[in-house]
């Protein structure tokens, strides 16, 4: 998500707000256009909500659906890692477990954009939880590819990628948070909304460049063709091929992945 697009919805309340309110004193007084000017600051408002809701569901869905596919993906190299017999792939599969665990829980999408949009504050407490959850997911993970990291670079020379590089997220304190936020009037919200837009966004391009060299480093230990490899390749598409070439079966769709082998 961009970093501007949950600025979005206050900047057009700033608009809006203060052309309802004037227009709404001009219409008292019957000034020509007053009416229109007055609707026309009522759909910048109207826009603003929808952008608010749009906001929150994407943080939302973005935490379960990064959540699921990151424990999908450290199931993965676990059990590769295990197949292959790689130094310390048991602590690999312990630093998968505290993973899985730490991402089971689901929040509901439906129920917390909708306690924001009626309950006051609400939204304080989806701060809360989008910072706290993503906080222990990154350290559980940064862990899990910490010991991937040692292990691969123990069978794979080209294996660069250092522990130390990948990006975890803040744990912030909510209290302080929610002090400064109503200390200041809500002013502080735009830098609590700020590092909620850009700490989960560093975490995953962390994340990406850990799994991409990963791929890569699997593909050489299993000696892909590079004719076949595409690193980078999305889980259903890259992944396949290490799959093919482990178990020496074709796989029939290309973009269904087949964890079913590591179940």
């Amino acid at each position: 998500m961009p970093v501007l697009l949950p600025f979005v919805p206050a900047l057009l309340e700033f608009i809006g707000f203060p052309i309802i309110i004037g227009e709404a004193f001009m219409m008292f007084s019957y000034a020509p256009g007053a009416a229109s000017a007055f609707a026309g600051g009522a759909v910048i408002v109207l826009i603003a909500i929808v952008v608010y809701i749009y906001v929150l569901y994407k943080w939302v869905s973005r935490r379960n659906s990064h959540f699921e596919r990151s424990a999908l993906i450290a199931a993965v190299f676990s059990d590769l890692a295990s197949t292959l017999n790689l130094p310390g792939s048991q602590m690999v599969r312990m630093r998968y477990d505290e993973l899985r665990q730490v991402n089971e829980k689901k929040k509901s999408v439906g129920l917390n954009v909708l306690g924001a949009i009626i309950i006051p504050f609400y939204m304080l407490y989806v701060f809360h939880f989008l910072n706290k959850d993503f906080a222990a997911h990154s350290d559980r993970e940064s862990l899990f590819f910490g010991e991937l990291s040692t292990s691969l670079k123990s069978a794979d020379p080209y294996y660069a990628r250092r522990p130390e590089e990948f990006t975890r997220v803040n744990d912030r304190s909510t209290l302080l948070y929610v002090i400064l936020y109503l200390f200041t009037m809500g002013l502080f919200g735009i830098y609590w909304v700020y590092t909620l837009a850009r700490d989960p966004n560093a975490h995953f391009e962390s994340h990406a460049a850990f799994e991409r060299d990963a791929i890569a480093s699997f593909e050489r230990l299993l000696k892909v063709p590079k004719q076949r490899s595409r690193v980078g390749d999305p889980l259903g598409r890259g992944l396949w091929r290490i799959f093919d070439e482990l178990w020496r079966e074709p796989c029939p769709n290309p973009n269904e992945s087949r964890f079913i082998f590591f179940t």
